[in-house]
């Protein structure tokens, strides 16, 4: 009876330790092809991009501050998807959580999971405490 108590305690812990795991970020060099591969790519010179989203991939930006020029220098999002971004967060305020990028009309899953190596949302900066409920 200890034996098998100590077993379950031992699978339960390393079932834990395992989910608390945050998952291996994802390898530089294909996440580069792939942005690379996209139409809004087309004009930006490839070492230029690939030094920029080298920065961004070590110092992620805060999408509740950078600019839409910032977010456009990353040739990840179209300018559509740009100005359904902003509008999005000017009509709610800042983004509370990465996961508010779903709410976001034109923003599908492959652009959202591209774009997120090289974003955040420091949710401090969130404020959303202060905001009235009716806005």
């Amino acid at each position: 009876m200890r034996t098998s108590c100590f077993t379950l305690l031992l699978v339960l812990s390393w079932t834990y330790i395992r989910a608390a795991t945050p998952p291996a970020a994802p390898d530089f060099l294909p996440l580069v092809e792939d942005i690379c591969a996209q139409p809004a790519a087309a004009e930006a010179a490839h070492s230029t991009l690939e030094q920029r989203l080298w920065d961004y991939y070590q110092y992620p930006l805060d999408l509740n501050r950078a600019s839409r020029e910032t977010l456009g220098g990353l040739c990840i999002l179209t300018k559509t998807q740009l100005d359904h971004l902003f509008a999005h967060m000017a009509h709610h305020g800042p983004l509370v959580s990465i996961y508010e990028l779903q709410a976001i009309p034109t923003l599908d899953l492959p652009t959202i999971r591209r774009l997120l190596p090289f974003v955040h949302v420091d949710e401090a900066a969130a404020d959303y405490r202060n905001q009235p409920w009716w806005t």
